[in-house]
């Protein structure tokens, strides 16, 4: 069946909208990425589960191995609560997730999954690249903030990008890569609980990094990419602090205010290039150390686009 096959074979089951999805290869289909399909599979809900069951005599003893209950040759349906659907709407249907059937093929990996998990996959990051995204900064510092534009524009073609002011629920200066990232867990959360239309969440979080040749600062960021559920990591290059430094650091300071007394450096001055560009004389700076954590989390899921 062809894509306009396979709606009418849907219509003609007369189900209510909002009420069913369309799985695995009908979905393919409606996204485009496959031709035909032999079959068409439905995800019901359980209230609309409970009226075909009575209207197709279904019984236990029906039910495939699978979970699917066949009510024709070549259609089969599964029940689920509502609230765990996992569909999006295409010409005013609910297919399943591409997410979701790339999820399931990768898992299966059989001979005849192997061209789908590719094309799904480009067809995921060209969209997701190339579509309007709200990029949501849980920060207003401005070090931070300049790093996103800067790497963003390599990776999406139309983007904007929202600050917000977040709660870490960590130290001033968190001790460990654990702090450091639940830090940014933390920001993700406060940042959907203020803004819920984001299309990507970036939290950043400096870090100290003890060892027995010395404590290291370097930056972790966290992505969490809203329509997979997902999250990307990526952290800096790291630079040895000063003993004399750390000796004078509690977790209730901040690391750039102690080291601004330290080197007689004004506030303004480490807010606009911090600890690092302090102690590595400009050369690398507190936007380049969020850059590259911010690269390694970005490339770890998406390409560069072309000629950027």
């Amino acid at each position: 069946m062809k894509k306009e096959e396979l709606l009418k074979l849907v219509e003609s089951l007369k189900l209510p909208k909002g009420e069913y999805y369309i799985l695995g290869g009908g979905s393919l289909v409606m996204f485009g990425l496959k031709e035909t399909t032999a079959d068409l599979d439905l995800c019901v809900s359980d209230e609309l589960f409970a009226r075909l069951k009575e209207e197709y005599n279904l019984k236990e003893e029906n039910k495939k191995e699978c979970g699917f209950y066949p009510i024709s040759d070549i259609i089969e349906i599964i029940p689920n609560p509502k609230e765990k659907f996992n569909a999006e709407e295409i010409d005013g249907y609910l297919v399943e997730k591409l997410s979701q059937i790339l999820e399931f093929k990768k898992k299966r990996n059989a001979p005849k999954d192997i061209p789908y998990i590719d094309k799904i996959e480009k067809f995921i990051e060209s969209r997701m690249q190339s579509k309007k995204n709200l990029i949501i900064v849980c920060s207003k510092n401005k070090a931070k903030n300049d790093a996103v534009k800067n790497v963003l524009k390599q990776y999406f073609e139309d983007f904007e990008i929202k600050s917000l002011e977040t709660n870490s629920g960590v130290s001033e200066t968190p001790i460990g890569d654990e702090e450091g990232l639940t830090g940014c867990y933390n920001r993700i959360n406060d940042a959907i609980n203020q803004e819920e239309n984001g299309d990507f969440y970036i939290a950043m979080e400096g870090i100290l990094t003890e060892t027995t040749f010395g404590t290291f600062l370097c930056g972790w960021t966290v992505i969490y990419n809203k329509a997979e559920d997902e999250y990307l990591y990526g952290c800096s290059a790291k630079i040895r602090i000063p003993n004399e430094i750390i000796e004078k650091t509690s977790k209730s300071q901040r690391l750039s205010d102690v080291v601004a007394e330290f080197v007689g450096s004004t506030g303004d001055e480490i807010s606009k290039i911090g600890t690092n560009g302090v102690l590595t004389h400009g050369a690398y700076t507190r936007t380049d150390e969020f850059i590259d954590s911010i690269i390694c989390a970005i490339s770890s899921k998406y390409k560069k686009i072309e000629n950027k």
